[in-house]
């Protein structure tokens, strides 16, 4: 990883180092890197992942609603909007 990709646009990086803590700009850097393509990859620019319904091989549910790395997911987060993480009663019968 090339750890300066965000520092690579000025504005973009001041804004960042002053809005943001420095594990937050670790966290956007290493997203920017990876995870971004013209939007997010990770969660379609929605600021969300869910993985509601995903069960393991056992058919146990684990999936659930979590915030992402983006820039979308990291102001939800910081903002406390809250993610509705209650399993809907036909995901249980399945």
């Amino acid at each position: 990883m090339r750890g300066t990709r965000i520092e690579s646009n000025a504005l973009l990086s001041i804004l960042i180092m002053k809005n943001i803590r420095p594990k937050h700009a670790t966290v956007t850097n290493y997203w920017h890197e990876y995870y971004c393509a013209d939007h997010c990859t990770l969660c379609g620019n929605s600021g969300v992942i869910d993985t509601t319904g995903t069960r393991t091989a056992a058919g146990v549910l684990v999936g659930r609603k979590n915030y992402c790395i983006c820039p979308n997911g990291q102001a939800m987060r910081v903002s406390e909007i809250p993610l509705d993480n209650r399993v809907i009663e036909r995901q249980r019968k399945i």
